[in-house]
């Protein structure tokens, strides 16, 4: 019996999924270099800001219990996640998603810049076993939701272009989103268990 086989060619072009990638690493990269120099840069205002939002948050649990901890870290990333997934879904949304999420990139490198600046091998210590850890699947998450943006993005401004299938690429996206929302969870999980577990080895006021 002969058997004839066509294979197709992949429907994703993997040139543009690793420009996309890039795109996205970039915009992080830069966001977190930016945050470095503008507290470098900054007045006491901004200094004094992150110290009281670092203490507040990170360090005083004596009037917040568990569930006010765990909303508060779930809060802080929500509008995030909301925004760029309607970013996703628009034909103008890439410009938009990178500028998003070197923002957000910029508050983790002011924030690191701050722990280390004003507390030194203290500092350091609490970077290394409390903070990297879920900052680490987060930005690895941000890469992937706005590279999940892009191609969306792209993809419809094009098929508007062309009348292409709007509707497949929307059944892609939400697939994607849901795998990049469980990534954020994680994060946000580890973050709220190193945070209960071992803050108190640490005192900074």
């Amino acid at each position: 019996m002969k058997i004839n086989a066509v294979i197709s060619k992949p429907s994703v072009n993997i040139n543009s999924v690793d420009k996309s990638v890039a795109i996205s690493t970039l915009a992080i990269a830069i966001g977190i270099i930016a945050g470095v120099i503008l507290f470098i840069c900054s007045e006491n205002s901004i200094t004094d800001t992150l110290f009281r939002y670092f203490i507040s948050f990170s360090t005083d649990f004596t009037n917040k219990n568990k569930p006010e901890i765990l909303s508060g870290i779930i809060l802080s990333n929500l509008p995030y996640l909301v925004m760029m997934l309607i970013f996703g879904t628009s034909a103008i949304g890439t410009p938009c998603a990178l500028i998003l999420t070197t923002i957000k990139s910029m508050g983790i490198g002011m924030l690191i810049t701050y722990i280390y600046d004003a507390f030194s091998l203290k500092g350091i210590e609490y970077c290394l076993l409390i903070l990297f850890p879920g900052k680490f699947i987060l930005i690895f998450s941000m890469i992937l939701l706005t590279q999940s943006c892009i191609i969306t993005s792209s993809g419809i401004k094009n098929s508007l272009k062309s009348a292409g299938d709007r509707v497949v690429l929307f059944d892609k996206f939400i697939l994607r989103s849901v795998f990049i929302l469980l990534l954020f969870t994680i994060a946000l999980i580890v973050d709220f268990t190193v945070l209960i577990s071992f803050s108190s080895l640490f005192d900074f006021t």
